[in-house]
C-alpha cells in the first residue's frame, strides 16, 4: 500500500464532508486512493491554539489582498485620465478579488483579517464605479453639462 502523500485537517461541517466525499470519489474514479478519517475533537485547552494556528496561516494572504485593494484605491486618487490606467486598476482589483474568494473558500474559522480585506475590496469597488462614472461625465470629457 502506498504511503500517504499528504493530509488536511478540516472542521467537520456538512459542506466540508460533502466536498471531501465528492473528492474521494473523483480520486477513486481516476485510479487513485483517498481516505477520509474522522478524528475526535481536540481537548478544549488545545482547541483555541489549533484554531489560532489556522487563522494565523491566512493572516498574511489576506493582508496581501488588503494591500492590493489599498494600492488600487491610491491610484484612483486623483482620478486617472488615461484609459490604460483605469483598465490596469480594474484588472488589479479583479485579481485581488479572485485571491480573496480563494482564501474565503478555505477560511473555515473566520480569520479576522478577512473582514479587513473584504472591506478594502468593497471600498475599492465603490471607488472604481465612481471613477468610471466620473470618466464618462460631461465635465470629465471637457463638455458643458446639460
Amino acid at each position: 500500500m502506498p504511503q500517504p502523500e499528504g493530509g488536511h485537517l478540516l472542521p467537520l461541517t456538512p459542506r466540508t464532508l460533502e466536498q471531501l466525499q465528492w473528492l474521494q470519489a473523483e480520486v477513486g474514479e481516476l485510479g487513485g486512493e483517498a481516505s477520509l478519517w474522522r478524528v475526535d475533537p481536540v481537548p478544549p485547552d488545545r482547541s483555541e491554539a489549533l484554531q489560532a494556528l489556522f487563522r494565523q496561516q491566512l493572516e498574511e494572504p489576506y493582508a496581501s489582498v488588503e494591500a492590493a485593494a489599498q494600492s488600487v484605491l491610491a491610484r484612483l486618487t486623483p482620478l486617472p485620465q488615461a484609459q490604460e490606467e483605469m483598465l490596469a486598476c480594474e484588472e488589479d482589483y479583479q485579481a485581488a478579488s479572485r485571491r480573496y474568494l480563494t482564501l474565503r473558500a478555505v477560511d473555515y474559522l473566520g480569520c479576522p483579517r478577512g473582514t479587513a480585506a473584504r472591506l478594502a475590496l468593497e471600498a475599492c469597488s465603490t471607488a472604481l464605479r465612481a471613477a468610471v462614472e466620473g470618466q464618462h461625465s460631461p465635465e470629465a470629457r471637457g463638455e458643458d453639462a446639460p
